[in-house]
């Protein structure tokens, strides 16, 4: 077995989901015990992996695809991929719930895995482009326009696929996420600069000290389970913490 370059704990700490390096292959382990309890070939490098809240699913993206492995009978469920077999780009809610798939051909479209649930095309009036989120609940999807130009976020009903608001930005958003409480969207720009907006009225509520220049964000940027701050990590390995809640108060 190679170095490993991927590994999750479930919600429930009772499994633990690892892929090395040099394999196509998932392993689900026993987090008490250390057993191996199965192994899935996955068709190709495995870029992350997310187990569901209820510790029954396991979502696998590769480079063209997202597979969803049932962990009660190890079988292979759902298989999402581009029509023309191109880099498939996924976006997950928290729990794995609900999937944003998009590539350089295809449009955004919403999927529920392992569901009978169809997908849904995103009726965006606008291009858009990453960054992109589902908030906590799985109701909704936020995007950034791609118009030449633009520097606009647009929200869409995650059941419907329809426009739902739009944001007015202060520049080109690197990174989007919901806070856990689904109130607030928080944007870091290329700048640097840290933005916190209201996510029903579309509002900018807080402004937060900026990142140091030229910082790099290869990471997720995440919310405290408190919503009291964020955390954000930069490509030299450092973790930036925003206090969030001071920022809100003070405005």
């Amino acid at each position: 077995m190679g170095e490993i370059r991927n590994i999750i704990y479930a919600p429930s700490g009772e499994l633990i989901a690892t892929a090395s390096n040099g394999e196509h292959i998932a392993k689900i382990w026993n987090a008490a015990s250390g057993a191996c309890l199965h192994s899935y070939s996955t068709y190709g490098s495995i870029h992350r992996m997310l187990i569901s809240r209820r510790a029954d699913r396991l979502h696998v993206k590769t480079g063209d695809r997202l597979l969803t492995y049932d962990l009660t009978s190890y079988t292979l469920i759902s298989t999402l991929q581009c029509s023309d077999r191109r880099s498939l780009d996924c976006v997950y809610s928290q729990w794995g719930n609900t999937v944003v798939t998009s590539s350089a051909t295809d449009p955004y479209t919403i999927h529920s895995p392992g569901t009978l649930n169809q997908p849904r095309r995103v009726q965006s009036p606008r291009c858009l482009t990453s960054p992109a989120a589902v908030s906590p609940d799985d109701t909704e999807l936020i995007a950034a326009s791609g118009e030449p130009g633009e520097t606009k976020a647009l929200t869409f009903d995650a059941e419907t696929g329809q426009h739902r608001r739009t944001f007015e930005l202060p520049g080109h958003a690197q990174k989007i996420t919901y806070a856990p409480d689904g109130i607030y969207i928080a944007f870091i720009f290329n700048d640097g600069s840290v933005n916190i907006f209201d996510r029903v009225s579309a509002m900018r509520v807080a402004r937060l000290d900026p990142l140091p220049a030229g910082g790099v964000l290869d990471s997720d940027i995440t919310f405290l389970p408190d919503n009291s701050a964020l955390i954000i990590p930069d490509n030299s390995g450092n973790i930036h913490v925003l206090n969030v809640r001071d920022a809100l108060r003070l405005q």
